[in-house]
């Protein structure tokens, strides 16, 4: 009885200490508890889609995706279609186009006699290219006489593609012969130019002069030198 005299007024003393020690902690925990669900909420909320930002015209952009972004290039049909035509005019083509001019030595055969004309001989033939059809085609005929045949020829170009395996000009046209003994008279002529490089061309054509009362005929082969048409642009 002794012991619990005073036993018992310390329990009592103990367990009001440890109520107010309980009520203080409550107290203090009660004011954070709105912190801790605000986080909470937060923390549940999604996560808004990340924006890409358009830039404007004088504006810098710092953002990481925009700037790892890689541009998309379109091609543009005009430097396609530049480069092919660049890639085509590289290649050279075996071509005879009307306004080229050649210079060239070549032989006639002829029949008739007393020309030059009508004999077998040493020939000079050119060619100069006014238009694209018009040329003027002297040549100088030499044996043991001299004639000189200066015609005027419509050029026709048959295969005008730049790629063509194959081209040639038929000429057809007229003019005047001249024979250093003195004859002059009309003459008339046909032949066909055929490219054998790019620069060189084969040439032969048909000839009939009219010297004086007798017709001579003969045919002139050859090969001539390019070079550009004189009148040219």
């Amino acid at each position: 009885m002794r012991h619990l005299t005073w036993f018992l007024p310390l329990s009592a003393a103990l367990a009001s200490l440890l109520g107010g020690s309980l009520c203080a902690i409550a107290q203090e925990i009660e004011p954070l508890s709105p912190e801790l669900s605000t986080v909470a909420e937060i923390e549940s909320e999604p996560a808004s889609p990340a924006t890409t930002e358009i830039p404007f015209p004088g504006t810098s952009v710092t953002n990481a995706a925009s700037l790892s972004e890689q541009p998309v290039f379109t091609p543009v049909p005009e430097l396609a279609q530049l480069s092919e035509v660049r890639i085509a005019q590289g290649v050279e083509p075996r071509q005879l186009s009307g306004g080229v001019s050649y210079v060239g030595i070549g032989a006639n055969i002829g029949v008739g006699g007393d020309s030059a004309i009508g004999r077998f001989g040493f020939a000079a033939v050119s060619k100069i290219g006014f238009t694209q059809n018009l040329s003027v085609r002297p040549s100088l005929i030499v044996n043991n006489r001299v004639s000189l045949l200066v015609p005027i020829t419509y050029d026709l170009i048959v295969g005008r593609e730049p790629f063509d395996p194959v081209a040639f000009a038929p000429f057809v046209g007229g003019g005047v012969a001249f024979d250093f003994s003195g004859r002059v008279g009309p003459m008339l002529t046909g032949g066909v130019d055929f490219p054998l490089t790019p620069q060189l061309t084969a040439t032969g054509s048909a000839n009939v002069a009219f010297l004086g009362d007798s017709t001579k005929f003969g045919i002139l082969v050859g090969v001539g030198y390019n070079f550009g048409g004189l009148f040219e642009r």
